[in-house]
């Protein structure tokens, strides 16, 4: 049985020492919707629940890579940038690994 978003999404959140901000800036999402996902634990819906499902498991490869979580020397006001940064480099790096082909 897999997962729910909230379950995954709790999990990034203590092992990526993770904000609703960092995670607004993650997503690219109103921070009113990510806290909802953080706070409430509802689930995304409707046409973006599958670009925020992909940028969860972007979210799972940073965390597991040991990208996240981000350096105490991080700076403040650096932190959105730095975040959407290393989110962007992990989704162009997937984009052009060819997908599996698996025989049949």
């Amino acid at each position: 049985m897999s997962k729910s978003f909230n379950e995954r999404l709790q999990k990034c959140i203590a092992r990526g020492d993770l904000t609703v901000m960092d995670l607004k800036n993650w997503f690219d999402r109103p921070y009113a919707t990510v806290r909802t996902w953080a706070v409430l634990g509802y689930a995304p819906q409707g046409p973006g629940d599958k670009a925020a499902l992909k940028r969860l498991a972007t979210l799972e490869v940073a965390i597991r890579e040991k990208r996240l979580p981000l350096s105490r020397f991080t700076e403040r006001r650096g932190r959105p940038a730095t975040i959407r940064k290393l989110r962007n480099d992990i989704d162009r790096r997937s984009a052009s690994v060819p997908p599996r082909h698996t025989a049949g």
